[in-house]
């Protein structure tokens, strides 16, 4: 799945993407490259390991259609308000949760599951174990069978930096904002590191 996202990530920087305004290249990240290294994940368990590689692919990535280095701070999924690859993983496995419980075939496996012994492998053990990290209601959500509203944490950035980047968002289109995004994100790496 990883040399996918990569070709994916060359072949949009080879057609410009690094020119793009900043919404234009989250969207693009979110709705093709990201999708490209999470799908069918959702029916895989995966190790913490596991999950720091994707999430750390990702990271990278999305920095390298901001021509950074991907050594620079993690600030972008703050910025530009997007998931990390593992919490759209989670988000992906309850929505697949949701949609079985909505057939009965599926839905009465759920339940016989639950009625008996769960696995730590189980796919329904899952479920709950992300249901008690996300504080959401794993009965209530059995009984609705809809995914209640819930948003994920992230740090947070400076605010004067945070202000900073906004403003060099909205003048994208110079070359001297960019390289001035670019400068503030690896300001630091040491100079040996940056690609």
């Amino acid at each position: 799945m990883v040399k996918y996202l990569w070709a994916a990530t060359k072949a949009l920087v080879r057609n410009g993407i690094r020119f793009c305004h900043p919404s234009t290249i989250s969207y693009l990240y979110k709705s093709l490259l990201v999708p490209k290294l999470t799908y069918g994940l959702e029916l895989c368990k995966l190790n913490n390991q596991q999950i720091e590689y994707i999430n750390s692919q990702c990271r990278s990535a999305l920095k390298s259609l901001f021509n950074i280095s991907k050594y620079s701070r993690n600030y972008l999924n703050i910025i530009l308000n997007i998931p990390k690859a593992s919490d759209t993983v989670e988000q992906n496995k309850l929505n697949l949760f949701i949609r079985l419980l909505r057939n009965n075939c599926t839905q009465n496996i759920i339940l016989t599951q639950l009625a008996t012994s769960l696995t730590t492998n189980s796919f329904v053990q899952e479920i709950l174990d992300i249901c008690s990290n996300l504080n959401i209601n794993f009965y209530k959500l059995l009984i609705e069978k809809k995914l209640p509203k819930y948003t994920f944490h992230y740090e947070q950035l400076p605010n004067e930096k945070l202000q900073k980047l906004l403003e060099i968002f909205e003048l994208w289109r110079l070359p001297e904002k960019r390289q001035e995004f670019i400068e503030i994100m690896q300001d630091n790496i040491p100079d040996r590191v940056i690609l």
